[in-house]
């Protein structure tokens, strides 16, 4: 690779013929490697005749090299052959900016052919996938394709809204203990059996990892392989909630090897780039065979107009990636909020309840940036609330609130991730407090950094959001118990408080008093002025013509395993 990139080096500084000064120094630091290795570059280029290298000679005097072939062909032949190979990384680190975009329209190109032996559902995304191990993932579309690369011990069927048995045969709960058998012939995606020591293997590499979806089950006080096909599983503090737990993604049952996570859903992940993440059907699965033979979640990023790629399911923003001229569109109310958090370990100041109140007040007065309104979002009061109206700003009360704070001796910072209303609205913080008198920055982070300790607790203000699934009671428990944001901005007393509030909420009878304990401790948080829900979003999902419409899930997006691509029959 440092071969081909002194190629790019020299492509972009030299000239053809001419001699041209460069260091050492320079050709190293874009090789990304010492200045030994870069020499041992210099010879090879040398002896094919593609360079030549004149020392410099006294102190100053740069090395000289002349470009004796057009390496500009040499690169894109490279390029290509790499690309052909699926070296798409490699492929783009090769050439320019402006060219990648040609680069990745073949990519693409390559595997929508006219091939109709497969039915492959298209679908274009903002970003690339992030990692797709079901143990660490927070973010909605992860867990969502997660969700059918590994299947759990039970499953939430949306139809009938019950658990049913997914890797479980059947199951038998008792006090505190639930007992589960497995089902016969189960099959990793290498094929191996998948055991009841398999499913305590997973469990355990979950309690082990350091990410937020652990948090909630070290509340398991025992989880036990009595033989091959026997699971017990037992909680003391959340009994009532056994059978929700080990539906959850997190639980999705997979084998960690050398090589990669091996899953066990109906789908297989075939192929994960920064560019596409493509799923195929397992044909060893224990359930129903999903129609479809195979998903692909392109990245087309900000760039989507220079693509010429036929989409299945879109978002408005991509309708011009579709030659349907026709789309059904699907829209509801997101359950969940986008909301901000104050960090009450930040600053001295920040820990006295009313000057988080005056902040949390201020910023709400500063109401939502244009490019928000003009979508279709809706006031929040609550995460599980209906919407509402949007609040118009009043600057003048944020003004007479900014006033009553402290003086800041550095500037506030805010912390999001790269979701394009989250940063439209850090910006605008940001940009009005300053021009208000609170001095503030906003810094943007991609997941999962976000994630990290470290970084929350380096801010003073955490922008976010919470989709929750149809299970409402245990997605509101998740994020009280589980969200690294939230706990990164509590002081260890409003955690203790949090903490027991949640669990005498658990103690509930029925699930609909749960559910109302666990919103008022939701409320129990924005009293004290650390959180505050800002707006509802709607989502919309359009349907090309060619595939058939199904209703959306509750995180905006299709079941992968009842979509049916029509055929065309004329």
């Amino acid at each position: 690779m440092k071969y081909w990139l002194a190629l790019k080096f020299l492509a972009k500084y030299c000239v053809l013929g001419i001699p041209t000064s460069v260091s050492l120094d320079q050709l190293s630091e874009a090789l990304s490697c010492t200045k030994r290795n870069a020499q041992f570059v210099i010879k090879r280029l040398v002896a094919e005749n593609i360079i030549t290298w004149q020392a410099g000679v006294g102190r100053g005097h740069y090395p000289s090299v002349t470009l004796l072939k057009d390496v500009h062909r040499m690169l894109e032949e490279q390029a290509y052959l790499w690309l052909d190979s699926n070296k798409v990384s490699q492929a783009l680190a090769l050439v320019e900016e402006q060219q990648k975009s040609q680069l990745l329209s073949q990519y693409m190109a390559r595997y929508q052919t006219e091939d109709h032996q497969r039915d492959i559902l298209q679908v274009p995304f903002y970003r690339g996938t992030h990692d797709l191990d079901a143990i660490g993932i927070t973010r909605r579309t992860e867990q969502h394709i997660a969700s059918y690369l590994y299947a759990t011990l039970l499953k939430w069927d949306e139809k009938s809204g019950q658990l049913v048995g997914d890797l479980a045969h059947s199951w038998t709960i008792q006090g505190d203990t639930l007992t589960i058998t497995l089902r016969k012939g189960l099959r990793f995606h290498d094929g191996s059996a998948i055991l009841a020591g398999d499913v305590v293997a997973h469990f355990q590499r979950l309690l082990a990892s350091e990410g937020a979806n652990a948090q909630l089950y070290r509340f398991i006080d025992g989880f036990d392989a009595l033989d091959d096909y026997t699971l017990r599983i037992q909680s003391a503090k959340m009994a009532s909630l056994l059978a929700k737990l080990i539906s959850k993604d997190p639980m999705g049952i997979s084998k960690l090897t050398e090589e990669k996570v091996l899953g066990s859903g109906p789908f297989e992940l075939v192929e994960q780039t920064k560019w596409c993440t493509r799923l195929a059907v397992f044909p060893h699965y224990h359930g129903h065979r999903p129609w479809i033979d195979g998903v692909d979640i392109w990245n087309v990023g900000d760039h989507a107009k220079q693509f010429e790629l036929h989409s299945d399911i879109y978002n408005l923003q991509y309708q011009h990636l579709t030659n349907q001229s026709s789309a059904s569109l699907q829209q509801q109310w997101e359950k969940g909020a986008e909301y901000l958090l104050i960090n009450a370990n930040r600053r001295a100041w920040l820990a006295v309840l009313a000057n988080r109140n005056t902040l949390v007040e201020a910023l709400l007065a500063l109401g939502l940036p244009p490019q928000i309104i003009d979508q279709e979002v809706a006031g929040a009061a609550s995460m599980a609330g209906q919407p509402g109206c949007v609040p118009s700003a009043d600057f003048e009360r944020a003004k007479a609130l900014i006033d009553m704070l402290p003086k800041l001796d550095e500037p506030l910072v805010i912390l999001t991730y790269q979701l394009y209303q989250h940063v439209d609205l850090a910006k605008y913080y940001a940009q009005m407090l300053t021009k208000l008198g609170l001095p503030c920055r906003y810094r943007v982070e991609e997941f999962p950094q976000f994630e990290r300790t470290e970084i929350q607790q380096q801010a003073d203000i955490i922008i976010s959001g919470e989709v929750l699934s149809d299970d409402i009671e245990l997605s509101l428990l998740s994020w009280l118990m589980g969200s690294r944001a939230l706990d990164s901005c509590l002081l260890p007393e409003q955690k203790r408080r949090l903490h027991l509030a949640v669990f005498k909420a658990l103690e509930a009878d029925s699930e609909s008093q749960r559910i109302a304990q666990l919103q008022g401790c939701e409320g129990l948080l924005q009293q004290d002025f650390v959180y505050a829900p800002l707006f509802h979003v709607k989502q919309h999902l359009h349907f090309s013509s060619r595939v058939s419409v199904t209703e959306l899930l509750a995180n905006g997006w299709i079941d992968f395993c009842d979509v049916v691509i029509k055929r065309d029959t004329r």
